[in-house]
């Protein structure tokens, strides 16, 4: 069984953001991952706020929450959209792909500060290894 430990910067600010973090959380333990899981939830850095970063013995994950039902769209340089279950469509304001990417760099910067003292264990080359 996957152990977590959970870290709140804030608590979540919106009602779907707990409710996605519930979801994670059991989706995570029916995976039966190898070694303990951090969830590390809402907390501030350079450019933003972080939604979600999962710490794990292989790396780290950077998620976004959003408040959309259905299914995701969308490319590196261009728009993106949700196309809901009974087929509407809603653009979104902002580019997920460059908004992920800005937070995974902010977070990258930010551990490679506090890297030589908090977890010298981990290689520098592997602190970049970061997925959004």
């Amino acid at each position: 069984m996957t152990g977590f430990r959970f870290f709140y910067g804030e608590r979540p600010h919106f009602r779907h953001e707990f409710e996605q973090l519930r979801e994670l959380t059991d989706l995570l333990a029916a995976a039966d991952l190898e070694g303990p899981v951090y969830v590390v939830s809402n907390f501030l850095i350079a450019n933003g706020e972080i939604d979600c970063l999962l710490v794990m013995p292989h790396g780290l994950v950077v998620l976004d929450l959003k408040a959309y039902l259905g299914t995701v769209y969308g490319v590196e340089e261009g728009d993106w959209r949700v196309v809901g279950p009974d087929g509407s469509e809603e653009t979104l304001r902002v580019n997920l792909f460059h908004q992920l990417r800005t937070l995974r760099f902010d977070l990258v910067r930010r551990l490679e500060r506090i890297r030589d003292e908090a977890f010298p264990q981990i290689d520098e080359r592997d602190l970049k290894k970061v997925a959004a």
